[in-house]
């Protein structure tokens, strides 16, 4: 059964708010690859995490929009149980909540994973000591994102029980305190995967507005783990036997976590996108330049061209500019030689030697001439 969202305004919110984020994520990772595609540089590691990562949020996403629609999270275990469903509903949140818990494990640990990866092959080389211990950072993320899901999994005996409490002899552990322990140890996590880089930045002389967009992402980490600590607050007010109304200000929150995530891995790549068009828009400006004033300067020279060759010259008689039509008729000759402008065959006073022409055809006549 499908509840709308008309009656369930908190579930609404779920959807909208996260929806929102989802989107945010596509576009991010999409400037990201493209910035691959126009560099040149082929995938490496942190882009496949990444590319899990974004996976792993779709996937949750849509399982909160079934717990929403279907598992009635939102509401109160009391309407549901009333107008709603009954247990199956409530069943079906608690199978949906045990899957997203899975989900944002799987989501955050590959987040992780990218940026750390991202680090190594951006300072690995200048700092084998750095190397190291992003390597032990993550060592540490993998092995305690496994121990949490373990316990999820072991969390109640036999498993159905997490979701269908009249299961005989069915048990669970202390599900506040599933979600509190390792929510501080991940918070502590995303802290240090944040401040790792720091002392190699601050050692590197940026320009101004390359420290403004580093600020402006580890800002965005900041309020990474500002929300991880303010979601362990809806953890501790967690209330078992109403988790449906309880649970959904706690979607919202760990499911923003791996989406804000994904946005702070991704927006290094966005400067060299903005930096491409930039030199692209700047080379096809110059060019235009160029064409424009090789067209003057062109223009310029034939007129100089066109000047110099109208100027009169002393040994040089200026020929009509009279468009003289010519017949057909013209016949071989022997070669002959002709004096063209003035008496050449004396030396001019400049010293200047006769100038010779030499032709093998002749035009008999041409229009109001005889040759």
């Amino acid at each position: 059964m499908q509840i709308p969202l008309s009656v369930n305004p908190n579930g609404k919110n779920v959807i909208v708010v996260l929806g929102v984020f989802l989107g945010l994520d596509y576009l991010v990772v999409f400037a990201r690859f493209w910035a691959r595609h126009i560099k040149r540089r082929p995938f490496e590691f942190n882009d496949w995490a990444m590319i899990v990562a974004l996976a792993s949020v779709t996937a949750l996403y849509f399982v909160e929009v079934v717990a929403v629609r279907n598992g009635g999270v939102g509401l109160h275990v009391a309407e549901l149980v009333v107008h709603w469903g009954g247990m199956p509903t409530i069943f079906t949140a608690g199978k949906l909540v045990l899957t997203a818990d899975i989900l944002w494990n799987l989501s955050t640990l590959t987040i992780k994973m990218s940026i750390l990866h991202l680090y190594i092959s951006i300072f690995g080389l200048t700092s084998p000591r750095f190397r190291k211990t992003v390597w032990a950072v993550m060592g540490f993320c993998i092995l305690s994102t496994v121990v949490f899901v373990i316990q999820i999994l072991v969390l109640c005996r036999p498993l159905p029980f997490f979701w269908d409490k009249s299961i005989v002899d069915g048990k669970c552990g202390s599900l506040p305190l599933t979600y509190l322990i390792p929510g501080i140890i991940i918070t502590l996590e995303d802290v240090a995967v944040l401040a790792l880089p720091m002392p190699l930045l601050w050692k590197l002389k940026l320009k101004t507005s390359k420290k403004m967009g580093a600020i402006f992402i580890f800002g965005i980490g900041l309020i990474i783990c500002l929300i991880s600590g303010v979601r362990l607050k809806y953890v501790i007010e967690l209330d078992t036997e109403d988790f449906t109304a309880s649970i959904w200000m706690f979607a919202i929150l760990g499911t923003m976590e791996p989406m804000l995530g994904i946005i702070s891995a991704c927006l290094p790549v966005v400067p060299s996108i903005i930096a491409h068009h930039s030199d692209r828009r700047a080379m096809a400006l110059t060019s235009k330049g160029n064409s424009s004033n090789a067209s003057k300067s062109y223009g310029s020279r034939s007129t100089k061209v066109s000047n110099s060759s109208h100027a009169e010259h002393p040994d040089f008689e200026r020929l009509s500019d009279y468009d003289y039509s010519f017949d057909n008729s013209a016949k071989p000759m022997g070669p002959q030689t002709h004096v063209v402008g003035g008496n050449w065959n004396k030396p001019s006073s400049k010293g200047r030697s006769a100038i010779n022409v030499t032709r093998q055809y002749a035009i008999d006549s041409y229009q109001g001439r005889q040759v």
